[in-house]
């Protein structure tokens, strides 16, 4: 709700050369519930795949870059909550995802994922990430991104068959970003968690990583020159970490298990970097 204030109130930066947000044109509550509007942005959708290519991954990392930075004021985000970090991992959670196995086997594993958290928070404090803190989407997952597109002109339009499709061009340089409900103040790349999650099945996502938190560090730097790459990618670690060593939310679908193991993995691989 506060962020869609602020949007109201046109107290964030809701474009850039990187980024755009559809307009927020009304917030009205029925009973329980809040309904928000929005104004409808013309775009191509994305898939995961997507996000495993060094193009559409370097072009999130800058759009979320820029909405990261320019949406950092703490006056203006004063009612936005900032994001905690915890380890909430239980036997029992695994019990749902791992009903065949063993009660050791479920509080080894949570030992182990707790120790890996514990080391992946203290890496990032040691890095400075919570020196630099920003607006992060939270839930920038393919189906709350697109690429804007450029509809033909009315002209163009009319002349064409009623039942084709007009034509239209994509803006390349901009992604769109929609659903920022869930929007929380957190480190600078933490928004970066998603295209780990997308890497996540190749055994070089940490070094995959890493390439595209330059991208997103050479853009943030221009608002946060002290920010290190280091930071970055600490943050994005942990922020992946955060959701599915957590088992994010509640367990839902097969995905929970494969996501969990694949993020015990890629939390092993970050730690031996060093």
């Amino acid at each position: 709700m506060a962020i869609n204030q602020l949007l109201v109130s046109h107290q964030l930066v809701s474009s850039s050369q990187h980024f755009v947000l559809p307009r927020v044109e009304q917030i009205r509550t029925d009973g329980h519930s809040i309904l928000v509007s929005y104004s409808y942005v013309h775009h191509h959708g994305l898939r995961w795949k997507n996000l495993c290519s060094d193009s559409r991954a370097s072009m999130l990392a800058l759009a979320a870059a820029d909405f990261n930075t320019l949406n950092s004021n703490p006056q203006r985000l004063s009612a936005v909550s900032e994001k905690e970090f915890s380890f909430t991992l239980t036997p029992q959670k695994l019990q749902r995802i791992f009903p065949e196995e063993s009660e050791s086997f479920h509080r080894a594993t949570v030992d182990e994922a707790r120790h890996l958290y514990q080391a992946l928070l203290e890496r990032a404090r040691r890095h400075r990430a919570f020196s630099f803190l920003g607006l992060a989407h939270n839930d920038l997952v393919p189906s709350n991104i697109g690429i804007p597109v450029a509809i033909a002109d009315e002209n163009q339009t009319s002349e064409m068959s009623s039942h084709r499709e007009a034509p239209c061009r994509e803006e390349s340089r901009r992604m769109l970003f929609l659903d920022v409900d869930n929007a929380t103040i957190a480190p600078l790349g933490s928004d970066l968690r998603f295209v780990l999650l997308a890497m996540s099945a190749h055994q070089d996502s940490i070094m995959n990583l890493r390439r595209i938190a330059k991208v997103y560090h050479s853009q943030a730097c221009l608002a946060s020159p002290g920010l290190g790459l280091q930071a970055v990618v600490d943050s994005a670690i942990l922020g992946y970490a955060d959701a599915w060593l957590n088992i994010h939310r509640r367990a839902r679908s097969h995905l929970d298990r494969v996501r969990l193991e694949r993020c015990l993995r890629v939390c092993r691989a970050a730690l031996n970097e060093e």
